[in-house]
């Protein structure tokens, strides 16, 4: 007897425990059932799981729906759906029933009830989640839909979910970011569809930044498929990552959405799954197929990349950019600097984008960091310093990357110095030929004829574009009226009236300094640094960095076969860069591509940057015969291109591996970007251990520093052989203890070596410029902006123009 209750009991433990699994797997709520926060639903096809989520860091509870099997599962979960977004549960009480009054519901120990639906008959509803992803209510009788998650989309675009408007309800489909990471509280971000424009659009704080261009029709020639893609969105249907788009017009609706269609090249998990999620600093990302759509938070106002033109503050250009950085900031005595609350800060407290946006309309601010807690905080101030720590040790802030503001500031106020001058030269002008008013004395020819001894060569100086130049026998005068350029005249006469033969000597020093540097003599407005160009070349001069004067151009002089070469492959039909004869970068296939403009069909290749479809119009041949295999081009003529356009173009393959078209100004290929990593047609190369897809070499103006604060020289690398700057790049990338270098051709490679050494950012450009290793922890791709490059200095050259300079400068 008691084993027979005792096999009953065991029974009955093994029924209960049989259904509480089948509870927790199946996919329908009906009434009267009840969905706590350790149960789920899991769609039939086993693909969608709903339940409760929790970010990390944060006790708060969401009901939401994920992948049952994520990129990152069980790692960490990236729900695609929230149904109480801007209402979080404090604790893990939540409970998601279908209440006898019709309505689907999450009550909770902390928080008032949460209403989904609040319309039905409660006997007769039943909540199921579909295998699309798709969580609804419907009738139990008749089976109709009654509410459905699809109409409230959160941050999360999924196959078969719309962007747009439903006319006849009025219901408009779009998607918010989250305010930061951790908190899915509406952000600065959204994505919606334009139905006049037929694009995607995000908007930050409701106004256009972003936009996905047209949607263009596309034939990829190894399926065979005529599918679409969009001007502006990353990845191409062609790859692995495959995207059919639909947009729909018919009078009730106005829609954009996707689906995924397989191929042989096409795994099977990414074959069912995807999940395009706005992010709260604007990208978008194909969360489950890590991979980004669109880099929207590369956008500072400039029409690169789908960004939105926008106005930009007089202090900035279309270069500078935020980086996010370990270190600290410090004054000019090397004391730390605490940021400042900011001005403007808002209740409730603003997202990262708003206090980037606050940073950059501010000229003074170099840098912010933002929290919930405490809003933005900036530091301001052009004086400060960036001492930036390579083991991360330090909390991160973002820092505005200065490398190219300095030339820009430079012009502006060149631009504004000669604007304020303008009326003051034209009245000297205007006096100077009124000669009655002014001592200036006129030379007949006879007198020239003697002063020249009759034009003889001994005195002849040179010879240029405006005919011989004669000394006179002139030797020495002292005069009250000054003649001249200020900036030109050598101090003694500028200042006293003294005059003689070395006084031109002294203005073609200047000169000669001008062309060697790229720079104007009166350029320079910085209170702390040099008042002109003589005073910084001597400046340069006396710290043995003479060579840092000279002019970028000059530094890209040597023709001599550098590291690079760029071949057509037949086998594969590519272009291929091959770096020391190891493949480097491709341009992946040649598609057929129709302009929808101009109706036009031409080709594209996958991995280069600029589309027919643009005023940069270029068409590709690739022939094989038997006797040849080859690759050319031709230039198109529209109706959109210029008449210059249509005739000039080269292709030049640059030092650094980037092809550009040097005639239209027009980059081809970024190929300086590639580290190892398969984006953007970079070939796929082993990475060093202490290396990353997110570092790069970035260059910046200032100099290394050990912990106690004293300048760090380079070292000579170990392998020096007249290497060219990549050569120098590639050597200290593999080294995990280089964070830095720089390039010359009379020293080679020289580095930069220890984790402990922080780098001392000179933001007013004021130092030489080094290529320092950049550490973001972040899962993107960074943005392909060209960094600045330090190019191989041709010393045979540039070292004796600028002896030239300073003899010609010092010998009075």
């Amino acid at each position: 007897m008691e084993k027979a209750v005792s096999l009953t009991i065991s029974f009955f433990f093994f029924i209960f425990y049989y259904f509480v699994s089948l509870v927790s797997s199946v996919d329908t709520l009906t009434h009267g059932d009840s969905l706590k926060s350790s149960a789920s639903l899991v769609s039939d096809n086993k693909v969608f799981t709903l339940g409760f989520y929790k970010p990390e860091d944060t006790n708060n509870t969401y009901l939401g729906i994920w992948y049952t099997e994520s990129s990152d599962y069980p790692k960490k979960i990236y729900p695609v759906w929230l149904g109480n977004r801007e209402k979080p549960i404090m604790d893990n009480s939540g409970i998601l029933t279908i209440s006898s009054a019709g309505k689907l519901i999450i009550t909770s120990n902390t928080s008032d009830p949460i209403e989904l639906y609040a319309g039905g008959n409660g006997t007769n509803m039943t909540a199921k989640l579909l295998n699309s992803g798709n969580f609804v209510v419907m009738n139990g009788s008749a089976g109709d839909i009654l509410w459905e998650s699809f109409d409230y989309p959160t941050d999360t675009l999924i196959p078969g979910m719309k962007l747009g408007v439903n006319h006849r309800t009025g219901r408009n489909w779009s998607l918010t970011s989250w305010f930061n990471e951790t908190d899915p509280a509406s952000g600065a971000f959204t994505l919606e569809w334009d139905p006049v424009t037929r694009r995607l659009i995000v908007l930050r704080r409701g106004l256009a930044y972003w936009t996905s261009g047209d949607l263009k029709n596309y034939t990829d020639e190894n399926s065979r498929l005529n599918v679409k893609e969009f001007e502006n969105i990353v990845p191409k249907p062609d790859t692995n990552i495959k995207y059919n788009f639909t947009k729909v017009s018919n009078g009730a609706e106005d829609y954009f959405s996707y689906s995924l269609f397989d191929s042989e090249r096409t795994s099977e998990r990414l074959a069912t799954i995807s999940g395009w999620r706005l992010e709260y600093d604007g990208d978008i990302y194909d969360q489950e197929r890590v991979t980004s759509i669109a880099l929207v938070s590369l956008c500072y106002g400039d029409s690169i990349q789908g960004c939105e033109l926008g106005e930009l503050p007089r202090c900035r250009n279309h270069n500078d950019k935020f980086v996010s950085k370990s270190g600290h900031f410090a004054n000019g005595d090397g004391q730390r600097v605490n940021a400042s609350a900011a001005d403007d800060n808002a209740s409730p407290p603003e997202t990262e984008s708003d206090c980037r946006e606050n940073c950059w309309k501010d000229c003074e601010c170099v840098g912010f960091t933002s929290g919930y807690e405490y809003g933005c905080l900036h530091w301001k101030g052009k004086k400060l310093t960036f001492v930036e720590s390579f083991d991360s040790s330090e909390p991160k802030q973002f820092v505005l990357d200065p490398h190219s503001t300095k030339r820009k500031r430079k012009e502006e106020e060149l631009r504004k110095r000669k604007e304020e001058e303008l009326p003051e030269r034209k009245e000297e002008f205007r006096e100077l030929m009124t000669l009655e008013e002014h001592d200036i004395r006129l030379f007949t020819y006879s007198s020239i004829v003697e002063a020249t001894g009759s034009f003889s060569s001994t005195n002849k100086l040179g010879e240029g574009g405006f005919g011989p130049v004669y000394k006179h026998n002139v030797i020495e005068a002292n005069t009250n009226k000054r003649a001249g350029t200020y900036g030109y005249m050598a101090p003694e006469y500028a200042m006293q009236g003294i005059y003689s033969v070395k006084s031109d000597v002294y203005s073609f020093g200047v000169l000669v300094l001008e062309i060697v540097s790229g720079r104007k003599n009166n350029s320079f407005h910085n209170e702390e640094g040099p008042l002109n160009l003589v005073e910084y070349a001597w400046e340069l001069w006396s710290k043995d960095a003479a060579l840092e004067l000279m002019d970028p151009i000059l530094k890209k002089t040597d023709p001599a076969p550098g590291a690079f070469t760029l071949e057509w492959d037949p086998g594969t039909r590519r272009l291929i860069v091959l770096r020391r004869g190891l493949a480097y970068w491709t341009s992946g296939d040649l598609k057929n591509y129709t302009d929808e403009n101009s109706r036009l069909n031409v080709k594209e290749f996958e991995n280069i940057v600029p589309k027919p479809d643009t005023n940069i119009k270029y068409n590709f041949t690739n022939v094989s015969n038997g006797v040849e295999d080859y690759f050319s081009y031709s230039l198109i003529d529209s109706e959109r291109t210029c008449e210059r356009l249509t005739t000039i173009s080269g292709w030049m393959l640059e030092y650094d591996g980037d092809i550009y078209d040097q005639e239209r100004v027009t980059s081809i290929a970024q190929v300086s970007l590639c580290y190892g990593d398969n984006i953007q047609g970079c070939e796929l190369g082993e990475q060093p251990r202490c290396r990353n897809h997110n570092d790069k070499f970035v260059s910046k103006s200032g100099h290394f520093a050990n912990g106690d604060g004293q300048r760090v020289n380079a070292s000579a690398a170990d392998n020096n052989a007249s290497p060219t700057e990549s050569d120098c790049r590639e050597n200290c990338w593999k080294d995990c203890e280089c964070v830095g270098f720089t390039s010359g051709y009379e020293y080679g490679c020289l580095h930069w070596k220890g984790r402990n050494l922080t780098f001392v950012e000179s933001f007013d450009g004021s130092e030489p410029k080094q290529f320092v290793l950049v550490s973001e922890a972040s899962n993107k791709t960074e943005s392909s902006t060209k960094t600045e490059s330090s190019t191989k200095t041709n010393k045979s050259t540039s070292q004796v123009s600028l002896l030239v300079a300073f003899v010609l400068l010092v010998t009075k």
